[in-house]
This record gives C-alpha cells, structure tokens and sequence, in this order.
C-alpha cells in the first residue's frame, strides 16, 4: 500500500469519528457569534438593584458586636467576608460564610444587631418586580434548595428563590433567598446557548471545565486531521503525480 493510500485511509476513518464533532463546534461557535452576549443573558429583561449610599456609620453596630449573634447560632463557621451594604430595604452587614464546608449569605441589621430573616416569597416578587424592565406579575415562584449539578442555576449559593415569565422568552430571575440579590437570569437564548456550550467544550456533567481530557484529545485529532488532508492533497497533487512518473522512467 502507497503513502497517499494509507493517508487517504486514515484522513477517511477520522473524518468520520471526527467529523461530528467538527459540525458541532462549527454550529454552536456559529450560534455564539450570531446573538448578542446581552441578549443571551437576559439583561434587557432584568438589571441588577442600584447601590445605596450608607447613612452615617455612627449609628451601626460595631461589626464585632453584630456578628455576635451569628456566631452563636453557627459557632463552626468560618466567615470569609462581611461587607455593609443596603439590601432588601434596610442597611445591613452582609456575611458570606462557611457553614459545614457549605457556603452561605447572611444578613445582620447594622443598626440594630439582629439577624434578618429569609425571604418569603411575597419579598421575593416585590423585589423582583423591582428588578424587571417589564410589566409583569411571575407566573410561577419556586423556592429551591438543591439542584443538580447542571442546573441552569449552578454555582450560586442556595437557597434562592425562582421567578418565573412565560411570556417574556421563557424568563426565569434568580434571587439569593436570604440577601435578595439577583444571581441569575436565564432566557431560551440562554438555555440554547448552554446546550451548545455543553457540546462545544464536551463536559457533559456540571458544562463548566474546559480543560477536559476528552476535549483535549478531539482537538489535538482534529488537527492531525487537517494534517493529513493537507498531506493527501500533497500527495495526490498533479506536481506529485508528475513526479513519480519522472522517477519510475529513469
């Protein structure tokens, strides 16, 4: 068997495991480039609560005094920030915390030292109506405490609370069940794009690691496959085919 046979088998039979893959990265990098980033994420649909200007910070509590009573409630935590902030209609010292190796938000009333309590779902719609670049009342409120590793929701600290838009693309807002703050926005634009993202980087679990082995060796095929076809075009060349005839006549 000649070299431009054995290239020509071997371009064929990775064209063929390959070539599947290659028509997904094409569609979903098409697909990526076609809509807007923004419009994708949903940010026409929802913008995220304005900063407030904190009053005078004569009349807080000391943060060491204000943490008190978490700590007595969760005397295992490990707080990795507190911050002030104006959330859910007060000022308050927002604490984001390890609780049993779990992450969590907190808030604490920076006036008077007493715990905030979690949304019900009544605050959550009066937020979220406040957060919405619509008129609209949430067809659907769902409060959720788990979810599975590829939910449309992952990575952000739960319990959150999800309001749902039928009429609006299919809109879902997210909102952080105990500070109130918008964690997410998703729209059928978003979802499709998360589909495709999942194809285009082949992590088929959580759609989050890039540097998969089994991307890793689809794209390395994929170029020995472009190798090979610039190397069967070579030898199938009428220059190469020339040649060889001048060769096999001396």
């Amino acid at each position: 068997m000649n070299m431009a046979k054995i290239i020509r088998k071997t371009h064929r039979w990775a064209g063929l495991i390959l070539g599947v893959q290659l028509l997904l990265w094409t569609v979903s990098g098409f697909y990526f480039a076609l809509i807007p980033i923004e419009e994708i994420r949903g940010e026409h649909l929802a913008v995220s609560a304005k900063s407030f200007e904190l009053a005078s910070l004569e009349s807080f509590q000391a943060p060491g005094l204000a943490l008190n009573g978490f700590m007595s409630q969760h005397p295992t935590a490990v707080i990795s920030s507190v911050s002030l902030a104006h959330m859910r209609g007060r000022d308050v010292y927002r604490i984001q915390a390890l609780i049993d190796d779990k992450p969590h938000n907190r808030l604490i009333d920076a006036r008077t030292g007493a715990p905030v309590a979690m949304m019900q779902a009544k605050e959550a719609e009066l937020i979220a109506s406040q957060l919405i670049t619509f008129s609209a009342v949430a067809d659907q409120v769902d409060f959720i405490e788990a979810a599975d590793a590829d939910a449309e929701f992952r990575g952000r600290v739960l319990p959150i609370y999800s309001l749902y838009y039928g009429d609006e693309s299919n809109f879902n807002l997210y909102l952080d069940a105990w500070t109130g703050e918008l964690v997410a926005r998703r729209t059928t634009y978003w979802r499709i794009f998360d589909f495709l993202w999942m194809l285009h980087i082949m992590d088929y679990d959580d759609r989050s690691d890039f540097n998969n082995n089994l991307l890793r060796v689809f794209a390395l095929s994929t170029v020995f496959f472009v190798i090979s076809g610039f190397a069967l075009w070579l030898v199938s060349s009428q220059w190469m085919r020339n040649r060889r005839l001048r060769k096999a006549k001396i």
